[in-house]
């Protein structure tokens, strides 16, 4: 319920960058959660790269784990808006992230999906040179075109 109030502004920034300072995992864990409802389409967010990464900022040495998967879901949620803030975000705190916050952003930069080894089929690309527009190879089970 957070994060739609914080979109709606009912919930001041302070309120949430106080829950992210706060000693109790689950707080911690809800600063990051609520920053989905900026970036999630489905619950009319619109991307919001400035309070997303301010909250991110707060957390991102973070170690515990609950706050660890908050963190990847929120940098990845933000890539479908603004993929070089969430690219340059992972470059300015590669020595402080936790490994799986640094390997499923990367890969969902890289290729769409945060495991892409679990997926049976080829995904979409990022390349930064490209942003706005994803190529999407042909599929394995799909006919290649001939030559």
């Amino acid at each position: 319920m957070a994060g739609p109030c914080w979109a709606r502004r009912q919930i001041d920034d302070d309120a949430i960058l106080r829950w992210s300072q706060s000693n109790d995992r689950w707080w911690r864990r809800a600063a990051l959660v609520a920053t989905t409802a900026l970036n999630v389409r489905s619950r009319g967010g619109t991307g919001d790269p400035r309070r997303t990464l301010m909250i991110a900022e707060q957390l991102a040495s973070d170690r515990d784990d609950m706050v660890v998967k908050a963190l990847s879901w929120a940098l990845r949620e933000l890539i479908h808006w603004h993929p070089p803030a969430v690219a340059d975000f992972l470059e300015r705190h590669h020595q402080s992230l936790a490994s799986r916050v640094k390997r499923e952003v990367r890969n969902k930069l890289d290729t769409g999906l945060k495991n892409p080894q679990c997926s049976r089929n080829t995904v979409a690309t990022y390349r930064p040179q490209n942003v706005g527009r994803i190529e999407w190879p042909i599929h394995s089970h799909q006919q290649r075109p001939v030559e």
